[in-house]
């Protein structure tokens, strides 16, 4: 490692332990609650730009023509990082959830219900992240050979989506909170690209394209045929609540029917008796 390296570490390492500090000194406070949030989002943001760059340079026919693929692994560090940021947010909050947590549920190995699943999947998105970053060094592709190398790369797309999984499904800010309505429908798009991508690079692989265009229309098609198709389903999804809303009114006002007749019967009941005594009455009264 050169200069540059071993100094950019040192500084993420100092940064790191002033941010613990940091974290240790709000752990009951609300700016806990909202750090994780915020690193927990920027943490994907930089995984799902690693996934973007990586797809994109991939894509291209000439890979040279792709100046941008340099910040590729600056950036995807710089995820790593983040994703630690926003640990070490989450293991040191008394204000919020972790408070009901214990350290061994950090690990990633608790399944006893649904949310500790959730908060796994998001610890497994990081060792997987670790271990793609760790056989990613120079040495490393050398020893390992590069077809074994590459095999082990692809572990970068199981760590974005179920990343994504974790952060849809447990994410403040993509469920409830006041910015869900913006955030929500990004962290989806940024699931759609990542899949149309990764379904063009799949048919680039099988030697089918040629042309730049090409891989660019491939790109384009499977990213409107997804959305045409998240939008159907949603709107099927919406069909089945809207009937389910139907027959639970139709029930309601069939109880309620139900309810009017037998009412109507004891009035009728009612009605019947009074008749019956007022003749009763007057009979005696002829007699």
């Amino acid at each position: 490692m050169d200069r540059k390296g071993i100094a950019v570490m040192a500084l993420g390492l100092v940064t790191l332990a002033l941010f613990a500090g940091f974290s240790n000194m709000v752990k009951d406070t609300e700016t806990i609650w909202l750090q994780t949030r915020l690193f927990g989002l920027l943490s994907y943001a930089a995984l799902f730009t690693t996934v973007v760059l990586g797809e994109l340079r991939v894509l291209s026919i000439k890979k040279a023509d792709f100046p941008l693929f340099k910040y590729h692994k600056p950036i995807a560090i710089f995820s790593i990082y983040l994703v630690v940021v926003h640990f070490m947010s989450a293991f040191a909050d008394s204000y919020k959830w972790g408070k009901l947590l214990k350290w061994t549920d950090y690990l990633g190995f608790s399944f006893q219900d649904k949310w500790l699943t959730l908060l796994s999947f998001g610890v497994l998105a990081f060792y997987l992240m670790v271990i793609v970053a760790a056989t990613s060094a120079t040495r490393s592709i050398q020893w390992f050979g590069y077809r074994r190398w590459k095999v082990v790369h692809y572990l970068s797309y199981a760590a974005f989506f179920i990343a994504y999984y974790h952060s849809v499904n447990l994410g403040t800010d993509v469920k409830t909170s006041a910015i869900s309505p913006i955030v929500a429908p990004i962290m989806r798009y940024s699931f759609i690209f990542a899949l149309s991508f990764l379904l063009a690079r799949g048919l680039k692989g099988l030697g089918l394209f040629t042309e730049q265009f090409e891989v660019t229309l491939s790109t384009v098609f499977f990213i409107a045929l997804i959305l045409a198709a998240t939008s159907l389903a949603s709107h099927y999804l919406q069909g089945l609540d809207n009937v389910g809303a139907l027959e639970s009114n139709l029930n309601v006002t069939r109880d309620e029917i139900i309810l009017l007749e037998e009412d109507s019967q004891r009035l009728s009941a009612d009605v019947q008796g009074l008749v019956a005594g007022i003749r009763e009455v007057k009979n005696g009264q002829d007699s």
